[in-house]
């Protein structure tokens, strides 16, 4: 019976650490140019900055640093503005990350962006 109880534990532990290896890594997968379908672009970069320019009716560079922890993406930026600096932090739900496409979950909805390599 202990046997059997053993065995049962290293197999869910083997189980476990295959699928746990065979898993996406978020916080590489990321790491990359992407642009969502109004132009806006943003880069997360391999030492933890992300940066991005806005295309509204003014270009607005962002620049500020991200952390991906589980399935979630928490980025503290700058933007730069006259007269002052705005700064703040977002907190994000990665709902999609694969190789083509990110899909952000806000409160407002998603957020939609696709690698690209401008």
């Amino acid at each position: 019976m202990k046997v059997k109880f053993l065995l049962n534990v290293v197999y869910t532990f083997a189980l476990l650490i295959i699928v746990t290896a065979c898993g996406s890594n978020k916080e590489k997968d990321i790491i990359g140019k992407w642009k969502d379908s109004n132009g806006n672009l943003i880069e997360f970069r391999e030492d933890g900055i992300v940066t991005g320019l806005t295309k509204n009716v003014k270009k607005q560079s962002v620049e500020g640093s991200y952390k991906v922890k589980d399935d979630s993406l928490l980025i503290d930026f700058i933007v730069a503005t006259e007269p002052e600096e705005i700064k703040g932090n977002l907190d994000f739900l990665i709902h999609k990350l694969d190789t083509d496409s990110l899909i952000l979950n806000t409160a407002l909805g998603n957020l939609n962006y696709w690698r690209t390599n401008q």
